[in-house]
């Protein structure tokens, strides 16, 4: 952070910046601190630090996470060349509109919202389908139709089309969803992979 303020802000306003002792300081003065994020720990990893699953288990997990990070990699660069679109789709948290502290008002007037993410590993692009429980449910016909309607819209359909997601059952991995794509596929004439990720990440099937 201070060297994004000494060298963009500072810069840009053409002033001197402060020291770094001063700039800490505030912080401290202001009683503020900047979050660090959780990282997503699998029960495998958990488990193997509290010594509840074995070396010989935890190695392998090891092994399939590192090869799933290889695949995914030389997907991409793929992507990069033109060779084939990648995709990562997930569903993230729900959300509960309105965002308010006032207890009476979130029991009486909360709606569960779902966002629905689409993200092209090549562009950077990401598309976010976003509904609340009024509109639609969690069920698998929502998200193939987001995920067809995202294939129809951006996805050229010259050449083949790989989809990383995890192996929810309810959101991926289903017929619905596989006869979505083949539908698609059929009529597009295009090659659709789907690839699950297992606990970790690391693929268990495709």
């Amino acid at each position: 952070m201070y060297t994004t303020f000494t060298k963009k802000k500072c810069a840009s306003d053409k002033v001197k910046p402060i020291s770094a002792c001063f700039f800490f300081n505030k912080f401290d003065e202001l009683n503020v601190s900047i979050i660090k994020p959780k990282k997503d720990r699998c029960d495998v990893c958990c488990g193997y630090e509290t010594k509840n699953v074995t070396e010989e288990v935890y190695k392998k997990h090891i092994e399939k996470k590192k090869a799933a990070r290889l695949e995914k990699e030389a997907d991409k660069k793929l992507a990069i060349v033109e060779k084939i679109t990648v995709l990562t789709v997930d569903l993230q948290s729900v959300k509960v509109c309105p965002k308010v502290q006032a207890s009476a008002v979130y029991y009486e007037t909360k709606l569960c919202c779902h966002n629905f993410t689409v993200y092209n590993l090549a562009t950077h692009e990401v598309t976010c389908y976003w509904w609340h429980e009024c509109e639609g449910e969690l069920q698998a016909s929502n998200f193939a139709s987001c995920l067809v309607d995202y294939i129809q819209e951006k996805v050229p359909k010259t050449i083949p089309l790989v989809i990383f997601s995890d192996g929810c059952t309810a959101q991926n991995r289903n017929s619905i969803m596989a006869n979505a794509l083949l539908d698609l596929a059929m009529k597009e004439n295009i090659v659709i992979t789907q690839k699950f990720l297992g606990k970790g990440p690391y693929p268990n099937g495709a």
